[in-house]
């Protein structure tokens, strides 16, 4: 299996890659869960002095991934059916734990003093839009927070 995220440590500044460049980076389950590991090892890793995120491919981030969250428990019924899955929703409890889960990543790189970085080049979209303190985009570069249809 390809590792979902790339991690460089050189010269006191950690790298961070997210790398599902088919997807666009789209954060799925098993990026998270590293993408939460990695930061809080570079995060209180006192050799590291900057921390620097970006993307493989040519997008930075889509976003949450959809597909992903389609066929999981707790998905509509319609997308539960169409993926075959027959498993019970998820609770309110499961839920918001699911979001601290999420929020964490973020809140790592906010309040630690080391400078962030998001190197964006194309697509930064969702959460991925504030994961940074610092940003240095490319020419390709564009960033959108979905509006809900609610």
């Amino acid at each position: 299996m390809d590792e979902v995220l790339l991690v460089r440590r050189e010269e006191g500044v950690a790298t961070l890659t997210l790398n599902r460049p088919e997807t666009r980076n789209a954060l799925n389950a098993a990026l998270l869960g590293r993408l939460l590991e990695a930061i809080n090892e570079v995060v209180h890793d006192r050799e590291v002095r900057a921390i620097v995120l970006t993307g493989a491919g040519d997008a930075f981030c889509a976003g949450g991934d959809l597909k992903q969250r389609a066929s999981e428990p707790g998905a509509s019924s319609e997308a539960n059916e169409a993926h075959g899955d027959k498993a019970r929703a998820l609770t309110t409890e499961e839920r918001i734990a699911r979001l601290r889960a999420q929020m964490e990543a973020s809140r790592l790189l906010h309040e630690t003093s080391k400078p962030t970085i998001a190197m964006i080049r194309g697509a930064a979209v969702g959460s991925s839009v504030h994961a940074r303190r610092w940003k240095w985009e490319s020419s390709t570069a564009w960033s959108r927070i979905p509006s809900s249809s609610r």
